[in-house]
């Protein structure tokens, strides 16, 4: 028997993103997207990964429609404020990499420049520092965006789409004797019954976690923050077009910008600091009073399976890292997708195996990636607080432990990421450690060493060049914004 009706517990992001891509696959499918209107979404303001364009496309959404009615900005990366302790900053901002030509890898750039002595800005375009966008405006593929206002935009796409949302409180959920799950009981006591169901509650981990006892893999050993608040603030004439993460005396403080407004929050470790001296250094950093929104602690890590029997979790409640690098939405469409793909091979009855292994084993190695590259940041020389001083005595990963020691007698290569579907390649993992001070002009020198001939020779042709950022090819970020808005046939 092959799947026929579906379930899909959560009005999030990940339940939205989840229904919309398996109904652009699957017209047949009756799907329920069951909400509640007493859970509110997490909500603090997003910013994604280039994982978004993939999703757009994926179900035909315009980024003409996308910027109308979501607020949402470009995003071309992150801007790493102060993480060596020195005031400087660094950009994490692979869209916006330098191109070579087809026969060759364009990471080759980063080493030869790294080996020239460029500092970590020299690694990314002057306008993205400058926010400043360059035509056409259309390939843009990373955002941020306002949740309220995304949520309804997915919600309302939902509806054109067939999806069914069907709003009921889910009061308990009965399991079989096999331990799948039998049934859902809303509250007015109607039993729901699917054959699959997909776990997308969030936070609240309601089906894969508490009700069939799937144990949760924390990653606090790793990782050091276990507390944030989320606040907004007004916005400015000029958009920035990246996230700010700025490291602050016990963690470190987002910044992302929508049309309206911007979304902040002061993510920490409570180990070194209260929720209300937390709040009092970011009025001291902003010079006024916030309204804090939200209040958060978490436990970073990952679900031990992430597919049991009939239930599948995507997004929150599969794993939470932490907010840095925006991994959240971006592992959400990659799991999304994964499901999309191997649905075909989950005959509940006959054959769920095939299915269900390919999607555990796709997950672990993208929350591998993911904590090895988040944990990549804390690997840092300040300690000039007591919480920059603890991180130099957090242990690492293994992944992280291996590759570290690796590249410190080589560069980061596409052949130590094999499995291209992981979030963080290697330009990810160069510019942050180069940004970082892990990367020798030395070992980038070797890799220059090593090319071939005409690689080497190919480099005058390929290097940055100097770009007019006054010339009417590049415009500030609302002007480019309202082009898109204007002209939806280009998208």
């Amino acid at each position: 028997m092959k799947v026929k009706k579906i379930a899909i517990v959560g009005g999030g992001t990940a339940g939205l993103v989840t229904a919309l891509i398996l109904r652009k696959t699957y017209d047949n499918l009756e799907i329920d997207l069951i909400e509640s209107d007493r859970i509110g979404i997490v909500g603090v303001g997003e910013g994604s990964t280039e994982h978004w364009q993939t999703f757009m496309q994926h179900c035909d959404i315009s980024t003409s429609e996308l910027v109308k009615h979501t607020d949402c900005t470009f995003k071309y990366g992150i801007n790493f404020e102060n993480w060596t302790g020195d005031g400087s900053n660094y950009i994490h901002s692979v869209s916006s990499a330098f191109n070579m030509s087809s026969q060759t890898n364009s990471k080759f750039v980063y080493s030869y420049l790294i080996s020239q002595g460029a500092k970590p800005k020299d690694l990314v375009h002057k306008y993205v520092e400058a926010s400043l966008h360059r035509m056409p405006f259309f390939t843009i593929n990373q955002f941020h965006f306002d949740t309220n206002k995304l949520n309804k935009f997915l919600h309302d796409l939902c509806n054109k789409r067939y999806i069914n949302i069907v709003k009921a409180e889910i009061k308990e959920v009965k399991l079989d004797e096999t331990g799948a799950i039998d049934c859902l009981v809303t509250e007015s006591q109607q039993e729901l019954k699917y054959d699959l169901y997909v776990d997308c509650t969030g936070f609240h981990r309601l089906l894969l976690h508490k009700a069939m006892g799937v144990k949760w893999k924390s990653y606090s050993k790793y990782l050091p923050m276990n507390s944030a608040i989320a606040f907004p603030t007004e916005t400015t004439e000029k958009i920035p077009s990246w996230t700010l993460a700025k490291a602050m005396n016990s963690g470190w403080l987002w910044r992302i910008p929508t049309q309206q407004r911007y979304g902040n929050g002061y993510v920490f470790n409570d180990n070194f600091i209260t929720f209300d001296q937390a709040v009092q250094e970011v009025e001291q950093l902003y010079g006024h009073e916030i309204n804090v929104g939200k209040k958060v602690s978490f436990d970073a890590g990952c679900l031990e399976k992430f597919w049991v029997k009939n239930c599948v979790a995507i997004g929150l409640s599969s794993s939470f890292v932490e907010p840095l690098e925006a991994s959240s939405i971006g592992s959400s469409i990659q799991q999304a997708l994964k499901l999309d793909q191997v649905l075909p091979s989950y005959m509940p009855g006959v054959n769920t195996e095939m299915a269900i292994n390919a999607f555990n084993k796709e997950s672990d190695e993208l929350l591998e990636n993911i904590l090895d590259y988040v944990a990549l940041h804390y690997v840092t020389k300040r300690d000039d607080t007591e919480f920059w001083k603890s991180t130099h005595s957090l242990p690492k990963p293994q992944g992280l432990e291996d590759r570290l020691e690796m590249y410190k007698h080589k560069m980061p290569t596409p052949s130590e990421f094999l499995n291209r579907k992981v979030m963080f390649k290697e330009a990810n993992w160069i510019l942050v450690m180069h940004g970082l001070g892990l990367i020798s002009q030395e070992v980038a020198q070797s890799d220059v060493d090593v090319q071939p001939k005409h690689l080497i020779a190919s480099i005058p042709y390929n290097l940055p060049k100097e770009e007019d950022l006054t010339s009417t090819q590049f415009r500030d970020h609302r002007y480019a914004l309202q082009w898109l808005i204007d002209n939806p046939e280009q998208t």
